[in-house]
């Protein structure tokens, strides 16, 4: 609180000290945000509590909290355990439950009495409105088992709810249609650059991947009551994509489409059969329907053409659903930044639009592993990506020259296609470059120069073309970068001859780093 940490000790549960008692925080604003946002289970407080849990001066019929807060509504009369729950109560439930010796010592009070909790103090008014209801629930990250109870319908007035990182399963019950103050409901799963201006959801800590927020497994069919959240403006159900676990199964219900706040939708890698049109989600920035090899349930059913009617997207998640057909016409998408639809199965000509200026923010563009044919476009001069993946379609032509002024690229991948003409002959601008897949092509020419000094490099894969002459002797350099390799230099399976690989041979064998380049198999002898 405001007031330090001395209303809320086990050593110390009153003071007479300001502020006065019907200026506290009674137990609904202390169970908003006291102590799963800011005490760890085994902390000195939570341990010095537990150990005094069970003294008659923690429990309500005996407890000095009574008449503590004149005038709050949640507040004991004298009764024991009456319903009311006083802070210094609170605390000692929490502890318990904290320190795992009685798991259901908050629940109740979180779900079912949550329409009870007021406060006169008005304090916190991030989690308490001006009438005292709780208006914010962050349960994220405390090692909570069990599913969510019905109850969790009572919660009207909650903005913010948020239970990820825990092991909840089970089915998301159809009360929680009735929450329809919600603006972010976050169940499990997480949106990369979670809002418009890159900062991430209040109270949220920075860091973290995917996997460290899909530790919860809901199953079943995601409730048409959904729908009644039309202020819902965040929505993440994930599924857990941990063997011998299914996530979301079934159809998704056609209220999804109701909800036209909506700015960020996760419910990838879940195992869902089909889609339903979400065209009026026009505010939509985010969408992940990513999924997995393991799941599959939406493989043959066809990219949604819906999704062209997002103008506002800027963040694409559609990878590894194995959809079939052809990509539908998303160039009215100007804003998109991340584009991702790796292995869908997807036909018809590359659309030039992704790269070519229609879409001049875009940053990372993953489309490997589809059926792509056609040629590519020169990248627009607004257009600086930071991934490029085509590996593993039917794309021909050459590699256009632009390529060379893409200095922010760090993945490139043109891979398992049937490119041919020589491959840009200066990456040296590309300063943050990690990795070149341009294998398995028909590149004539010899091998492009790249920045030398680059720490992040990786690996430069161009085996299985026709590339012949003299390599750079400065590519030698590579061999000192610490992410380098053996066989990360990769020229097996071309023409190059003796004296085009020789220069390069004795600059690597002088400083005994020989074992980084592979060039075995020329189709040259001489």
């Amino acid at each position: 609180t405001p007031y330090g940490d001395a209303l809320v000790t086990a050593d110390s549960p009153e003071t007479p000290s300001d502020p006065s008692a019907d200026a506290r925080p009674d137990a609904a604003a202390f169970m908003a945000v006291w102590p799963w946002n800011v005490v760890d289970a085994d902390s000195d407080s939570v341990t010095a509590t537990l150990a005094a849990a069970d003294d008659e001066a923690w429990v309500a019929g005996d407890s000095p909290c009574l008449g503590r807060y004149p005038g709050d509504h949640y507040t004991p009369t004298g009764t024991v355990e009456d319903g009311g729950w006083p802070l210094c109560e609170a605390y000692a439930d929490a502890a318990r439950w904290l320190g795992g010796s009685d798991p259901d010592a908050v629940a109740d009070h979180v779900f079912e009495d949550a329409r009870e909790w007021t406060t006169s103090a008005g304090l916190l008014p991030e989690r308490v409105d001006g009438s005292g209801r709780v208006v914010r629930v962050d349960l994220s990250g405390n090692n909570l088992s069990g599913s969510l109870p019905a109850s969790i319908g009572n919660l009207t007035e909650v903005r913010y709810f948020n239970v990820k990182q825990n092991r909840l399963l089970g089915q998301i019950p159809s009360t929680i249609g009735n929450m329809e103050s919600l603006t972010h409901l976050l169940l499990n799963g997480r949106i990369e650059d979670m809002t418009l201006d890159g900062s991430l959801h209040p109270g949220k800590p920075d860091g973290g991947s995917w996997a460290d927020e899909r530790s919860n497994n809901f199953t079943g069919t995601l409730p048409a009551s959904i729908g009644n959240l039309r202020n819902l403006e965040w929505l993440e159900i994930a599924g857990s994509d941990a063997p011998g676990e299914t996530g979301l199964t079934g159809a998704l219900p056609a209220e999804l489409n109701n909800l036209v706040n909506l700015k960020g939708l996760n419910l990838g890698f879940n195992s869902i059969t089909s889609i339903p049109d979400l065209g009026n989600l026009t505010q939509l920035v985010h969408l992940v329907f990513e999924s997995s090899e393991r799941l599959g349930t939406l493989k043959g059913t066809g990219f949604p053409s819906w999704i062209g009617q997002l103008t506002n997207l800027k963040y694409l998640w559609m990878g590894r659903n194995h959809f079939g057909g052809n990509l539908p016409d998303l160039s009215a998408l100007t804003e998109l930044r991340i584009f991702i639809v790796t292995k869908n199965d997807l036909g018809g000509d590359f659309p030039d639009y992704v790269i070519d200026g229609t879409m001049p923010d875009m940053n990372m563009c993953s489309m490997g592993w589809n059926n792509f044919t056609g040629t590519l476009p020169e990248f627009g001069t607004a257009v600086n990506v930071t991934m490029f993946t085509v590996n593993g379609n039917s794309l021909h032509g050459e590699i256009p020259s632009s390529l060379q002024r893409q200095s922010r690229m760090i993945n490139l991948g043109v891979g398992w296609n049937n490119f041919s003409g020589r491959f840009p002959s200066d990456l040296t601008d590309l300063g943050q470059l990690r990795f070149i897949y341009a294998n398995d092509n028909s590149f004539t020419g010899t091998l492009p120069r790249v920045d030398t000094s680059s720490r992040a490099l990786n690996f430069l894969r161009f085996q299985d073309n026709e590339m012949s002459g003299q390599i750079p002797v400065s590519l030698a350099e590579i061999a000192d970068l610490p992410r380098i390799g053996s066989n990360d230099l990769n020229v097996g399976g071309n023409n190059f001859s003796q004296a085009d690989l020789q220069p390069i041979i004795d600059a690597l064998q002088a400083n005994g780093d020989l074992d980084i380049l592979n060039y075995k198999d020329q189709r040259r002898q001489n």
